[in-house]
């Protein structure tokens, strides 16, 4: 109304937009390489998470085998170890040290089978317990068999030194001298092996029974020969208990009897012979 004239106000414009540039290129490279670092992460660990159950998978499987195989091992060595008693080989003076080296190389050969550091490890502690049962057992078995063998030869070399005796007593002394060396022999299998009661039970023994077969040698060479031996105390006799006194002395009366049917039958057979010469004579 008084000729002034409005002029309209004009508002600055702020661009909230940020311009096309060098930051614009820069900025999308990196936001593509975090998503693809998220997603090697997630690989990653998935990778990681299936490493170690097949892992754990592997340790199961092993501890499996382990008991398995550990059992396997034990078997056939059991076996091996009855056999080597049986034949006589646990008797040999280096059968424990080659059990144990044949145990050592079966252990190693169970020992290939296993995968994980896991299954390595137990199977190397189960082998090694294993190695150590085994051991003492050859031990034991080797004294054992070493004792079967020594009792063995001493039945075997008693009885043929009694059968030497009943064909001539008179070697008597000289098998008694040989027997108490091989027992009394302080490096022996007697001696070092047996308590002094048990050795001394085993001597007392030994020597009756070249006793008994002393004096029957003596009554197969002559009752008369037998019958003093009996009476003086010698030639055997002076190594037998009351009871086996007794029973050579019925030993001998038999003797005596034996040797007269013996002496009647050869009457008879000569009178036989004798009756037979004169009938051809008489024929002829």
């Amino acid at each position: 109304d008084d000729g002034e004239t409005i002029m309209p106000t004009i508002r600055e414009y702020q661009q909230t937009v940020a311009p096309a540039g060098p930051g614009a290129v820069i900025n999308a490279p990196l936001a593509i390489a975090d998503a693809a670092a998220t997603r090697g992460r997630a690989l990653g660990e998935a990778m990681s998470q299936t490493g170690a159950l097949v892992q754990d998978i592997g340790e199961r499987i092993d501890k499996s085998r382990i008991q398995a195989n550990q059992a396997t091992v034990r078997a056939e060595l059991t076996v091996e170890m009855q056999k080597a008693v049986e034949s006589g080989l646990a008797a040999t003076p280096d059968f424990a040290q080659k059990f144990s080296e044949r145990v050592a190389e079966r252990v190693e050969q169970d020992a290939k089978q296993y995968r994980t550091f896991v299954g390595t490890q137990m199977a190397a502690n189960a082998s090694a317990s294993l190695a150590a049962e085994f051991k003492v057992q050859a031990n034991h078995y080797q004294a054992v068999a070493v004792g079967q063998q020594a009792a063995l030869a001493h039945t075997l070399a008693v009885d043929r030194d009694a059968i030497t005796l009943q064909q001539d007593p008179q070697q008597l002394q000289s098998v008694l001298n040989s027997y108490l060396s091989m027992v009394q022999d302080p490096n022996g299998n007697f001696a070092s092996r047996l308590p002094k009661q048990k050795l001394d039970e085993l001597i007392q023994h030994t020597t009756e029974k070249f006793g008994m077969a002393a004096m029957r040698g003596a009554i197969n060479i002559s009752p008369e020969l037998a019958a003093e031996n009996m009476k003086e105390g010698k030639g055997g006799a002076e190594l037998l208990t009351a009871d086996q006194r007794t029973q050579m002395i019925a030993e001998i009366d038999r003797g005596f009897r034996d040797r007269e049917v013996e002496d009647e039958r050869r009457i008879r057979l000569q009178a036989r012979e004798e009756a037979k010469a004169q009938e051809d004579t008489m024929l002829d």
